[in-house]
């Protein structure tokens, strides 16, 4: 009797890695519901040489379908909404969901998935996030992971739709925000529960690898990343991407929580050297942002009302703007329109901003707590998490 051997994901993900310059054939399909036009699903994912490739197909009795093909499996993403997309409104989405979070100005109906060769089907009842996915074994780890998901999304599609009742009802006081706020900073909690769960219950999963390169910018990396990390197969760890993550996890263990924080000097918005030094004494909170960046600015009122909770404490915020030069003054006006009163230094380098590249921030927003000895406390506090915080700190 001749058994077949199952090839783990991994090695599938570097079999067809090896095949220099091979295509090989794919197709994605799937049923949700009874859907029509103008209903669409968006396909996202980024070919061998990192360029974009975008696609559409109009559901026609819930089906939909697209084929290509690829060189190696592709981590891709699929949209499906009631109205046309463009690419750029698409990548946000995509920004917002890979994060996980800010999906305020975003639809929820969106699901990850690897583009490789083959077929790969998806069939849900009514929407993309809930599909049960059948393919190549990458997506079935993926589906899986997605799956044990589903509760946390729910959560946060509750509470974006509570949210969107109560401003159209003209209800929507802040004490009503911070706690709709607060429902959703939980499902953004779960989701990454969920996550480093599968991770550290799927050693050989290369899923598993994607996981932790993902949030080794959010995450302790000593205390959170690292050890899932030694625990992977040793084909995962000696992986090119493996031995990449590990060159990270000893970067950002110098920014870790327990760490002394980096210090910089940067010019404020009247020119005036600023160094993070100059605060100590308090607890700061560096916050990292752009004039541009709608998650930050939605978090700017949440961050204004901490400020003014804790006034008078040993307290402050550090503003480190990513706007550019030609954007000084959007960064100016910005901090004006959202009466941001605390300390703000730029040094307009955009993403090559050298205090970003210190704390190596590569995605925004994104802050730093910092005791008065200069040592992080904390990291990402926002909204309610940060008040929280600060009220077991200072008082």
């Amino acid at each position: 009797m001749i058994r077949k051997m199952k090839m783990p994901a991994f090695a599938l993900l570097f079999f067809f890695s090896s095949i220099a310059g091979a295509q090989q054939p794919y197709t994605i399909s799937g049923t949700i519901g009874k859907l029509e036009a103008p209903s669409k699903v968006y396909m996202y994912y980024q070919d061998v040489k990192g360029a974009y490739v975008f696609d559409s197909a109009t559901l026609m009795q819930g089906h939909f379908e697209f084929r290509g093909s690829i060189d190696q499996p592709r981590k891709g993403a699929l949209l499906l909404t009631c109205r046309p997309v463009h690419f750029k409104f698409f990548m946000e989405v995509l920004t917002k969901v890979a994060k996980e979070e800010d999906f305020k100005n975003a639809s929820l109906d969106v699901l990850s998935f690897y583009v490789e060769p083959g077929s790969t089907r998806l069939i849900s009842s009514d929407s993309l996030y809930k599909a049960t996915v059948s393919g190549g074994p990458l997506n079935m780890d993926l589906s899986m992971l997605n799956r044990e998901k589903v509760p946390a999304y729910n959560t946060m599609k509750g509470s974006m739709n509570s949210l969107y009742a109560a401003v159209n009802a003209g209800k929507l006081t802040m004490e009503k925000q911070r706690e709709l706020d607060s429902i959703y900073a939980a499902g953004i909690e779960d989701l990454k529960k969920c996550d480093l769960h599968f991770a550290a219950n799927h050693p050989a999963s290369f899923v598993s690898l994607e996981i932790l390169k993902r949030y080794i910018e959010t995450c302790s990396a000593g205390g959170v990343i690292e050890p899932i990390f030694l625990s992977l197969s040793a084909d995962l760890r000696h992986s090119t991407g493996g031995r990449s993550l590990e060159t990270q996890i000893t970067e950002y263990r110098k920014i870790d929580i327990g760490s002394m924080a980096p210090g910089f000097t940067q010019p404020d918005t009247a020119g005036r050297f600023v160094k993070l030094s100059d605060f100590r004494g308090k607890y700061v909170l560096l916050d990292f942002w752009a004039s541009w960046c709608s998650p930050c600015r939605a978090e700017n009122p949440n961050m204004l009302y901490t400020y003014q909770v804790f006034k008078g404490k040993p307290f402050t915020v550090l503003g480190v703007s990513l706007d550019r030069s030609n954007g000084k003054a959007a960064w100016l006006k910005g901090i004006r329109d959202d009466g941001l009163t605390w300390t703000q230094v730029s040094d307009l380098k955009g993403g090559d901003n050298a205090a970003a590249a210190v704390y190596h921030v590569k995605n925004i927003p994104q802050n730093f707590l910092i005791d008065p000895q200069g040592k992080i406390v904390a990291r990402n506090l926002h909204g309610g998490a940060l008040q929280q915080k600060l009220a077991a700190l200072l008082n």
